[in-house]
């Protein structure tokens, strides 16, 4: 019988099957101002939060492990069995990473060394097995030719006779077409869901700041740990374990200071008189010298001389009010007191007077002092400040004697507060003699007409009038000699830092202060700099990452938070309680004042006839002092600022001015993962908005107090009491500002978000991704000095949130949730 065509295809020896060539999975650097678009097809929605599995253990198949991240660029499809499983080069945030550049977002994601090729590696393999199951690597047997006997052939014959007689059976063929089709059937279901693509809600942000800050809170958690346990320990244990010395915040903060100093690198040496360029040439100065390229120490020592600053040795003619002018004048420091020449473009508010006001180089130099351990260090920084900076071993104080000094000075004077704003006008000097001595007018005026060159009745002007009282007590009780000079002390290290290398490493060697920075000398220029010239420091930088949208979107958060802080306050008891309400809408309006206000224009106009120079820094120094000098206090009061020494003495996000009880947004705030106007409202609610909101209490706590009213006081210690009730760190402010702060942007965000569903990240929902943003700004390294507070300064502030159990799923009994239900503006 002849054999069938379909079984002589059948027998047909089947070539060996070829092999699966995966896609290469490529990872490519993430940053603010390039942040791909990723597709939506390829996220994952894989909740990381619940159940809360180890970390070790792995997902099921077709699921998202918590721990992925996404790809840098592209993603790949994730949790398709046709596909290679979730692997993605693993997203770093490497500290020892240099530059990350401007506009960087919170670091370029980088991918690790060797992970694109590794993840290739695994993908050929699971690509294998599941495709086939196991490996395909035996070859098909060559089938063999020889002739056949007779008798082979009349026993072949037979047995294929049989073989027919049972394939042409009806009932064989029954079975064959049955199974057939069922394998059809199935081959078909399994093509329709393999070749499904998969859907992801339409609520999820799969914009490249989304991903980026959804891969920072990724790898800074720890999803072993249940965030109703402690919910500090859920959202930073990651970051504590990876992290060597840096916080957050430190780590922010020196990504800022890279991205600000190299974007005035291409500056440097252009033909261009604009104020950038000039800025960047300052700059640069300052770097070669704390970097050792320059050394000027002795045209700054012999000017310093020449004005009366003559630490370590005693003045021969001490005269304080010419000396305080002069370094001023000439540096633009003022020790202990600062009298200059004020300049109004108004006749009637003064024209030229005198301004006399209380110094901030003593203040500043109480905060460092802090860094010094008491007794053996601070003898030492002394000892080693006099060996580098004398030239004369003669008349030197000794550090005892020095010491005895500073206590003297520092009891009498160190507690003015700059806080104190009231300024007390004088139609002529003669005038002060009301409150001084006479000896002290006489004085003032012969500085006003001899050293300043004013008019004889030139108007005066004393802030903090009981401040410059005790000045001149200060003058009778220690002594002219040793206040001048310690005012020469003082006045050396608000400079030191600066001086040059050698000066640079006395101080950091002798304090770690800037421990948490990766390069604490570019602070130090960009702080002076700022001192001088101001906002000019920050403008380009401003211009670039804080455009007009930028700082549309943080003015619309801004006015969310602020009608919720304010509606609160309106509807409580205190709006009854106070003859005024402490916080307005005037203290929202200006947060973004230098953002807004200040144009490259601007700057040119103040900063139009400044000689600049690459090769000497003390005499930029000198040429910016000057024309600061000629500037009107109009311009001044727009161009100043001072955000780099409130952002390294404070340590951590704050968007308060306390100095001058301002709500004032710093630069840093358009990078991740603070702001991103390309990132989820709840998010940027949880993280900017928390901060605003406890900005805006601290504002009402410090001014109801300052009623002086006791029942007001009780009142609120009581309320704020609630808050912390059993915690050991109820005294800390910051925690109960936070604590009080978080309710009240959820309802702002809840209330901006309206009827729509609002847009959620990869790992995490809408609600969860606005707490986990508020806590993710406070992680440190474990074993931190700082790790307490900040451990209580996240868990005190979600566990009075009813929000906050709700989005987290925990039980009445969880350590988060709390039993009392705590308001500042309760009815």
């Amino acid at each position: 019988m002849p054999v069938p065509k379909r079984l002589q295809k059948a027998s047909q020896t089947r070539s060996p099957e070829k092999a699966v060539s995966p896609r290469s999975l490529s990872s490519a650097p993430l940053s603010s101002k390039s942040l791909s678009h990723v597709d939506p097809a390829a996220v994952s929605l894989r909740d990381p939060a619940s159940p809360y599995t180890s970390a070790a253990q792995s997902p099921g198949r077709g699921q998202a492990s918590p721990a992925v991240r996404p790809d840098s660029g592209r993603a790949s499809p994730i949790g398709s069995v046709n596909s290679a499983p979730p692997l993605a080069a693993r997203s770093t945030f490497d500290h020892t990473q240099p530059d990350s550049g401007p506009g960087s977002g919170y670091g370029s994601l980088v991918s690790g060394p060797g992970a694109a090729s590794q993840a290739s590696r695994v993908a050929v393999s699971s690509y294998g097995t599941a495709l086939y199951g196991h490996s395909y690597g035996v070859a098909t047997a060559a089938t063999s030719t020889s002739p056949y006997r007779p008798s082979q052939r009349r026993k072949q014959t037979r047995s294929k006779s049989a073989v027919n007689a049972v394939l042409y059976d009806p009932r064989f063929l029954v079975i064959v077409v049955l199974f057939s089709s069922t394998c059809i059937v199935v081959l078909v279901a399994i093509a329709l869901v393999f070749s499904k693509t998969p859907q992801v809600e339409s609520n999820v942000c799969t914009t490249g700041a989304c991903l980026a800050l959804n891969t920072l809170f990724v790898e800074g958690a720890d999803f072993s740990v249940n965030p109703c346990d402690n919910f500090y320990e859920h959202v930073c244990s990651g970051w504590g374990r990876r992290a060597e010395s840096a916080s957050v915040y430190d780590k922010h903060l020196s990504l800022f200071l890279d991205a600000v100093v190299e974007g005035f690198h291409p500056l440097a040496h252009m033909e261009l008189k604009t104020t950038a360029v000039k800025m960047a040439n300052v700059l640069k100065s300052c770097l070669d010298t704390v970097q050792g390229r320059m050394n000027e120490i002795n045209k700054f020592r012999a000017t310093l001389t020449r004005i009366g600053a003559t630490w370590p040795a005693i003045p021969e003619a001490p005269d304080v009010f010419t000396m305080a002018a002069k370094v001023f004048e000439t540096f633009r420091l003022s020790p202990l007191v600062r009298i200059r020449t004020a300049l109004y473009s108004d006749v009637v508010q003064g024209g030229r007077s005198l301004s006399i006001e209380p110094g901030d180089a003593l203040s500043a130099w109480i905060r460092r002092r802090e860094y010094l351990q008491h007794g053996v260090s601070y003898r030492r920084y002394y000892d080693s400040a006099v060996e580098l900076y004398s030239t004369d071993s003669r008349s030197i104080v000794t550090f005892d004697e020095f010491f005895a000094i500073e206590r003297e000075v520092t009891l009498n004077l160190a507690h003015s507060s700059r806080e104190n704003h009231k300024v007390s006008s004088f139609s002529t000097v003669q005038a002060v003699g009301d409150h001084v001595d006479k000896k002290y007018v006489q004085r003032l005026q012969e500085l006003l007409t001899s050293v300043l060159g004013l008019p004889a009745a030139a108007v005066v002007k004393v802030r903090d009038l009981g401040y410059f009282k005790r000045f001149i007590k200060a003058i009778e009780d220690i002594g002219e000699k040793k206040l001048q000079l310690y005012m020469g002390w003082i006045t050396l290290q608000a400079m030191w830092r600066v001086l040059g290398k050698q000066f640079s490493k006395l101080w950091y060697d002798s304090t770690g202060s800037g421990f948490g920075l990766q390069r604490p000398y570019r602070a130090d220029c960009l702080e002076f700099v700022e001192s001088m010239m101001g906002w000019a420091a920050y403008e380009p930088f401003g211009r670039e990452n804080a455009g007009s949208s930028v700082q549309a979107a943080v003015r619309v958060l801004t006015r969310s938070v602020s009608e919720a802080f304010l509606r609160e306050h309106n509807l409580g008891r205190w709006s009854v309680l106070l003859r005024r309400p402490p916080v307005t809408d005037a203290d929202f309006s200006d947060t973004l004042y230098h953002n807004v206000r200040v144009t490259e224009e601007k700057l040119n106009e103040v900063f139009a006839n400044v000689s600049i120079t690459v090769n000497s820094f003390f005499d930029n120094w000198i040429a910016i002092t000057r024309a600061m000098s000629s500037a009107t206090e109009e311009q001044l009061q727009d161009v100043r600022s001072e955000y780099m020494a409130v952002l390294r003495e404070a340590g951590n996000y704050t968007l308060l001015d306390r100095y001058h009880e301002l709500i004032r947004v710093p630069p840093l705030f358009s990078m991740l993962p603070l702001f991103h106007a390309d990132s989820i409202d709840a998010a940027n609610y949880g993280s900017f908005g928390v901060l605003l909101g406890a900005a805006a209490t601290r504002l009402f706590t410090d001014r109801v107090r300052r009623e002086g009213n006791p029942v007001l006081t009780a009142e609120l210690d009581r309320r704020l009491g609630c808050f912390l009730q059993g915690s050991s760190f109820r005294h800390h402010r910051d925690v109960v500002h936070r604590s009080v702060a978080v309710d009240i942007v959820l309802k702002a965000w809840k209330t901006s978000s309206g009827s729509t569903t609002p847009q959620r990240l990869r790992n995490y929902t809408a609600a969860k991704a606005f707490f986990v943003a508020m806590c993710y700004l406070l992680c440190v390294p474990k074993k931190a000095p700082s790790e307490p507070v900040a451990r209580a300064n996240c868990n005190e502030a979600v566990r009075n949130s009813d929000a906050f159990v709700e989005a987290f799923g925990c039980g009445s009994s969880a350590p988060m949730h709390s039993t009392s239900n705590c308001e500042l503006f309760a009815r």
